[in-house]
């Protein structure tokens, strides 16, 4: 998605705590996630800015932007709603003798749409090469359990709501049309809560991130020009 951007605006796709490059913590709270987002920003020298979120980053990102209107300028929510977090699901095997093994594996949980260029480009982000030369999962173990042993993990789902309805800036709020059922109602109700929130379904897709993203850039720049949105 970062790639059909850049050609007119700075991005940047900082990894979360405990994942990709980051190094493990000890803290896997909703607080040090939200607070996360404000280091990062002060870090590279960002004011103002546009914040976009995905599945757990969405829940994030709208949470810093209720708290912190002054610095979000528009929001994009990318596949969730207020919920409950689930356990993550089950990682495939612990190790692989090649970065191919990895996405053949992956492919028995999910993405199984996903284009074997893109998805090997997207997992090698969460792989790591061991001293035996092997592959293994780069993020940390304990995010595996972390919704289930940790309840400070993520905001309940009142707070999720509360936060929403005091978003103050722009929100695109994205829905892929072939996830679960009930999934879009849930984007709606989001849009009614919300002062000033549009919703983009993305047809033909599960993961907007991944399975079909001329879309899903589409409706980005089309947000960020200030353009109209189809629905």
């Amino acid at each position: 998605m970062a790639l059909g951007l850049r050609d007119r605006w700075r991005v940047l796709a900082p990894d979360l705590r405990g994942h990709g490059g980051t190094e493990w913590s000890t803290d896997y709270s909703q607080e040090a996630w939200v607070g996360d987002v404000g280091l990062f920003a002060d870090t590279v020298g960002v004011g103002r800015f546009t914040l976009a979120g995905h599945l757990m980053g969405a829940r994030i990102a709208w949470l810093y932007a209720a708290r912190h209107p002054e610095r979000v300028e528009r929001l994009v929510i990318v596949g969730l709603a207020p919920m409950k977090p689930r356990r993550f699901p089950p990682t495939p095997y612990d190790s692989f003798g090649s970065v191919e093994e990895a996405v053949a594996a992956a492919r028995e949980v999910r993405y199984e749409r996903t284009p074997d260029t893109v998805y090997r480009r997207f997992l090698e982000r969460f792989l790591t090469r061991r001293s035996d030369d092997r592959w293994t999962w780069r993020h940390d173990p304990a995010l595996r359990a972390a919704p289930e042993e940790q309840p400070e993990f993520a905001a309940d789902i009142d707070e999720q709501w509360r936060a929403l309805r005091a978003v103050r800036c722009p929100t695109l709020i994205l829905h892929a049309a072939d996830s679960e059922a009930g999934a879009r109602e849930k984007k709606e109700e989001m849009v009614r809560a919300m002062r000033d929130a549009r919703l983009v379904e993305i047809s033909g897709v599960r993961d907007l991130l991944l399975d079909d993203t001329a879309q899903t850039i589409a409706a980005l720049r089309a947000f960020l020009d200030g353009r109209p949105l189809a629905t």
